[in-house]
């Protein structure tokens, strides 16, 4: 199979420990694109945060974004999203009071800004993991009943105090909103209408691409949706086992050992030669 697309996501997949993008990565990414190979970046983070990472590396070139998980696409020099979803009113309102009541911090993505309303050091961590600035409200529930539209809750805590909410709130929220963890300590609640699956097939029907001379590269649960619907799955050495059962390849090397460029490196070595 010759492919077409790859389908990145960015947080232990691209990004090493240290929230860094190797030269020898980057490089090739741009002659495989040169050569004519279409790369999507598909991500949990927010809109601003995504931008910033490619921008840091990759400056002048463009590249079509999937982020909060699926809830917006984004194409270069456009200035309207060509997809973008949110929570349901309702939904993300009894979402964060049951986050409020179990003490959980809870933080909320309305147009393109991070907003929380306890300033605390998960806020601080993540703002300085997602290279963003972060504003605080009194009352997050009060800033959706005015009419503002959230493209993603986030949930942060440790594993095992995640693990017993992400159960309830299956129970609780499953047929309102699709939820599933991005990182151990990262539970996401994005809109149900949509997930990185949906996103990226969407986004590759848009651009004309086939989906089954695509690949996906990924590390977290979060990436299980996009599998489904691409030709090529691969999982890095790093990935959620959850996830690695649902890939196609399972890479023997982790985001901090240059996975995706010695995997990429291989499968497109006819191209580069």
């Amino acid at each position: 199979m010759k492919y077409e697309t790859v389908v990145l996501d960015i947080d232990g997949t691209l990004l090493d420990d240290k929230l860094k993008i190797s030269n020898k990565t980057v490089n090739l990414l741009r002659r495989i694109n040169k050569k004519g190979i279409s790369i999507i970046f598909c991500t949990g983070r927010m809109l601003g945060s995504a931008k910033h990472i490619i921008e840091k590396y990759f400056e002048s070139d463009k590249f079509p974004i999937v982020s909060y998980n699926g809830s917006l696409i984004t194409l270069p020099n456009h200035e309207t999203p060509i997809f973008h979803h949110f929570i349901e009113g309702n939904t993300a309102i009894n979402i964060i009071e049951y986050l409020r009541r179990k003490e959980c911090h809870r933080q909320v993505y309305i147009n393109n800004q991070l907003i929380v309303e306890e300033e605390n050091d998960q806020i601080k961590d993540y703002a300085v993991h997602a290279g963003m600035d972060y504003h605080v409200v009194d009352n997050l529930t009060d800033l959706i009943k005015s009419g503002e539209k959230v493209d993603k809750i986030l949930a942060i805590g440790k594993p095992e105090f995640l693990a017993d909410i992400e159960k309830e709130s299956q129970s609780l929220f499953s047929d309102k909103a699709n939820i599933f963890k991005s990182f151990s300590i990262y539970l996401d609640y994005i809109p149900k209408t949509t997930n990185k699956g949906i996103a990226v097939l969407e986004l590759l029907n848009y651009l004309h691409l086939d989906p089954k001379k695509t690949i996906m590269i990924g590390d977290g649960d979060n990436d299980i949706f996009a599998f489904e619907v691409v030709g090529y799955s691969i999982a890095m050495a790093n990935a959620t086992e959850k996830l690695k059962q649902a890939a196609d390849l399972c890479l023997e090397k982790t985001n901090n050992e240059e996975g995706v460029y010695h995997i990429l490196d291989h499968i497109f070595s006819d191209l580069l030669n």
